[in-house]
């Protein structure tokens, strides 16, 4: 891969940022560091101009997130974020938009809900209903795994809106507030510390304009962002890898055993 020299540069700063700050840090999340990133800009990077972004590419991006992984820089709730304000970026509403946007370039964490204890790669299998009511919305259902909803400002959750047509159809995307009466999280225990939750949304009113995108389309709409996913996912795994494989080789070379490193 031939990078640029200000993409060299750009991958130079991120990693003497997280030498200088990330290392000593053991939380899955550290709201400090990560409004510290949000000041310099980075969080933006694949956010357009328009919307106060850096408006960079893919590569950009890929970078950050390989370098941020390979370092073990605890912002845990980057990519949830980033592949949430995408959905917002190409099917939110102006003024959403830039709500939302707005907020994540702050160094807010945003979230997506979809999986729920039935319903996990087989999204068409979501029960989680969004019932017309008085010019809104009432949510009523379970869902699990969320990352970040414990942290995050917005949630972007997938319900279903009409049983009618095929199991991919009559799923609708909503715009969830943090704090929204009827709804109750519930964090999930791994070993990786709290970093997943169980949400449950009891009689939980929304406005109409709370729908992102169009009413119906979700399963479209989020077919839409998985490449985008699955891309920001691999970054991550790369940078994880690589330190890995590092941390490995240094291990072998300075333990010894028997007078010799155990590596040879």
């Amino acid at each position: 891969m031939t990078l640029t020299t200000e993409q060299r540069d750009f991958v130079t700063a991120v990693d003497g940022f997280c030498r200088r700050e990330a290392g000593s840090r053991d939380t899955p999340h550290d709201d400090a560091l990560y409004r510290r990133m949000a000041e310099l800009g980075w969080l933006g990077i694949a956010v357009p101009a328009e919307y106060g972004g850096a408006g960079q590419a893919m590569l950009d991006l890929v970078l950050f997130l390989e370098t941020t992984a390979y370092h073990q820089a605890p912002i845990g709730g980057f990519a949830t974020s980033v592949i949430t304000a995408a959905s917002y970026e190409k099917f939110a509403g102006e003024d959403r938009k830039r709500e939302v946007l707005g907020d994540f370039l702050r160094g807010e964490v945003l979230a997506v809900s979809m999986s729920e204890p039935g319903a996990g790669s087989d999204i068409g299998a979501l029960t989680c209903k969004a019932a017309r009511r008085d010019g809104g919305w009432v949510l009523d259902g379970q869902k699990t795994w969320c990352s970040n909803a414990h942290l995050a400002r917005h949630i972007l959750l997938v319900a279903r809106t009409s049983a009618d047509g095929g199991k991919h159809d009559g799923l609708t995307m909503f715009s969830v507030p943090a704090g929204v009466d009827g709804l109750a999280i519930h964090g999930i225990d791994t070993m990786g510390g709290r970093e997943v939750n169980d949400l449950y949304f009891t009689g939980c009113v929304l406005p109409e304009d709370a729908v992102v995108g169009e009413v119906g389309q979700g399963w479209r709409q989020l077919m839409a962002g998985l490449n985008l996913e699955r891309m920001i996912l691999a970054a991550l795994m790369l940078g994880t890898g690589r330190r890995a494989f590092d941390d490995t080789v240094s291990y072998i070379s300075q333990r010894k055993q028997f007078g010799r490193p155990v590596g040879s």
